[in-house]
């Protein structure tokens, strides 16, 4: 029984995640940062201009807000399984999570929009 708990006491020691975990941990910090400003920024048009602009628009950034804070929930769902729920079990980093998963769908409809602005961008 000791034996099992030296091992696991030495475990944290032997494994080094700086490079995997240490980044998504920082990434999900300045991620929750402008999520943050985001839904501040959000708040105020919807208090002020949004009244004015058309219906189009203010779905359009409700629809923009709703993806900001999915892939913010997402994202913390995902470092919270690999960084909680699975301390020091190097094996979990070989399989993605499914709310990784959900991190790459709510980015997704930008991302495409944006490579394809950047591509018409550089044409013409």
């Amino acid at each position: 029984m000791s034996t099992s708990i030296l091992c696991m006491a030495e475990m944290p020691s032997l494994l080094h995640f700086d490079n995997t975990l240490g980044a998504m941990y920082i990434g999900l910090l300045i991620a929750t940062l402008l999520t943050g400003i985001a839904c501040l920024q959000t708040y105020i048009y919807f208090l002020t201009s949004g009244k004015k602009d058309a219906l189009a628009l203010q779905v359009f950034i409700a629809f923009l807000w709703v993806l900001d804070m999915s892939h913010t929930v997402f994202g913390a769902h995902f470092g919270y399984s690999y960084m909680i729920s699975n301390y020091a079990n190097p094996l979990a980093l070989r399989t993605i999570h499914w709310s990784g998963i959900g991190v790459i769908i709510s980015t997704r409809p930008l991302s495409e929009k944006y490579v394809h602005i950047s591509n018409l961008e550089m044409q013409g």
